[in-house]
């Protein structure tokens, strides 16, 4: 079975995405998937198709991507696992999507919370921009995504690259070269740890997952500015000048996108070049 979102002009994507929006919400989110739509486009065209069977976990996510998964992928079974309970899942937004029976959604914190989902209970995990969030402990999350992930199921990852040409052009200007690291004084639902998509690489890898696709492209689709073209020449000119190939445009786009497939078991839980010590009492304290 084909994926039919290909078939989806921008404006289409976007007018299927708004359906299911908080009325309250729509234009703040209009802008957003204006901004977004590629990384969503791409999102969904790595998805395998449901077949009327398949069963589908996002964590982070909100009904209106769930009426994707379960209507235009067909997905038998969608579960929407967030932290808050906002408008954007309540339930009557849940009860206006068609087959609506098919979606469930569930509210826990997916750093600090044994999800409440059978081992091997899905054939596809998808963690579309949430990864940067995760204040303390990240691998506590992707463990448990590898335990409710049936074996040679899939996870579908995407986050922010923090090697974009986009952060080193922030970076040479003087600013801060995350996308998001603004404090609301509430909570830190903010970027706090950006992922380079060669660090994405190793933490499929660190999480028992052969990794079947890796890539970085504009969220928008609108390329890399001229600026940004402009870096990128310059920092291969030593290459170039020796006949080498440079660096690869590729893996400097401003958003990562990585799939792997299930093989084993989480392989590392505290990677080395991850976390400095896990050990409570390893931890520095405030007098040190």
């Amino acid at each position: 079975m084909t994926n039919p979102i290909g078939e989806f002009s921008d404006a289409r994507l976007i007018e299927e995405l708004e359906r299911f929006c908080p009325k309250t919400a729509k234009e703040i989110e209009q802008n957003y998937f204006l901004r977004s739509i590629n990384r969503y486009r791409r999102l969904f065209l790595a998805l395998p198709h449901g077949g009327g069977e398949k069963s589908l976990l996002d964590i982070g996510a909100r009904l209106y991507t769930a009426f994707i998964y379960a209507n235009y992928l067909d997905y038998a079974r969608v579960a929407v696992a967030t932290k808050w309970e906002t408008p954007y899942t309540e339930a009557s937004l849940l009860a206006r999507i068609p087959r609506h029976e098919r979606i469930s959604v569930q509210h826990f914190d997916a750093e600090n919370t044994v999800f409440p989902y059978r081992d091997g209970e899905f054939d596809v995990v998808v963690c579309s921009e949430l990864l940067e969030h995760l204040a303390i402990d990240p691998m506590f999350m992707l463990a448990e995504i590898n335990r409710v992930t049936r074996p040679d199921g899939l996870l579908v990852l995407t986050t922010p690259n923090a090697a974009s040409w986009a952060s080193l052009r922030k970076v040479l200007e003087g600013k801060h070269p995350y996308t998001w690291s603004m404090y609301n004084g509430s909570s830190t639902d903010r970027h706090n740890r950006e992922y380079t998509i060669d660090e994405l690489d190793r933490l499929i890898a660190n999480c028992g997952y052969q990794l079947v696709k890796s890539e970085t492209f504009s969220a928008s689709g609108q390329g890399f500015s001229l600026k940004e073209k402009v870096l990128s020449a310059w920092f291969s000119l030593p290459d170039t000048l020796r006949g080498k190939p440079g660096l690869n445009p590729s893996r400097r786009g401003e958003t990562s996108l990585v799939v792997g497939r299930k093989v084993s078991a989480i392989q590392d839980r505290y990677p080395s070049w991850l976390y400095f010590d896990p050990r409570p009492t390893a931890r520095p304290s405030l007098e040190s």
